[in-house]
């Protein structure tokens, strides 16, 4: 059973790609998220080195591309430390055992979120949700709110 959180009540979030990119193209519930982690500074904003790298390999506007500069800025941003890279090779390990294939990017993600005790923000829970069957991830998809 995947694990979903209420948004306001914690405080560490690892925003995925997809809700940054999301929020470039003007989609509603992903600005009025967005917006309200950039108000409420009591949330500490993260955002992993993979999802860096996932942003800058996207062909994007000028407009996009500053504003995707900005929201970086304003996180922490995570590197993927000895932990991190364990954990992602036992949420792999753990998922082949089950049958999914679980991509090195997505475990890297999942993994940064598990070890920071952050709630991933994505809005693409199909492919966490392999993961969450077997570790202690939790999800939050703005764009269900």
């Amino acid at each position: 059973m995947r694990k979903t959180v209420r948004w306001n009540h914690l405080n560490k979030y690892l925003i995925d790609t997809n809700i940054i990119i999301f929020t470039t193209k003007g989609d509603e519930k992903a600005v009025s998220f967005m917006e309200q982690m950039y108000v409420d500074q009591s949330k500490d904003f993260l955002c992993s080195v993979i999802i860096e790298a996932e942003l800058f390999s996207i062909t994007m506007s000028e407009k996009a591309k500053k504003f995707i500069e900005d929201v970086l800025s304003e996180a922490d941003i995570i590197e993927v430390s000895s932990d991190i890279a364990r954990k992602a090779g036992e949420i792999r390990a753990k998922g082949k055992a089950l049958g999914s294939k679980i991509k090195l990017p997505d475990a890297l993600i999942a993994a940064t979120a598990i070890i920071e005790n952050a709630t991933l923000v994505t809005h693409n829970p199909v492919d966490f949700h392999k993961i969450n069957q077997f570790e202690n991830l939790m999800i939050l998809d703005p764009m269900e709110r």
